[in-house]
């Protein structure tokens, strides 16, 4: 259900979840805080509304180097499978 959950998100918001994905496979526990986390980046209480939506495009843009320098990494080292940060 949580996967197919993730696929409606990525065809509705034209997003690649494929790191979400792995992490799911891989453990169900660390997808679940990895999900509480993120849902703390929605707070934003008192903040004005134009600082909030400046600092989500940076946070965004921020993901998606990461998510290309992890894909560059797994490139030159040859590994398909290189996870990051991640221990079972």
């Amino acid at each position: 259900m949580i996967a197919r959950k993730l696929r409606a998100f990525e065809r509705n918001n034209d997003y690649d979840g494929s790191y979400v994905h792995e992490l799911l496979a891989l453990d169900l526990g660390a997808f679940l805080k990895f999900e509480a986390a993120t849902k703390l980046g929605s707070f934003r209480k008192d903040v004005p509304r134009d600082v909030y939506f400046g600092a989500t495009q940076t946070r965004t843009r921020r993901e998606n180097l990461a998510r290309i320098l992890l894909s560059q990494s797994r490139i030159e080292t040859g590994s398909a499978n290189l996870t990051v940060g991640i221990s079972k």
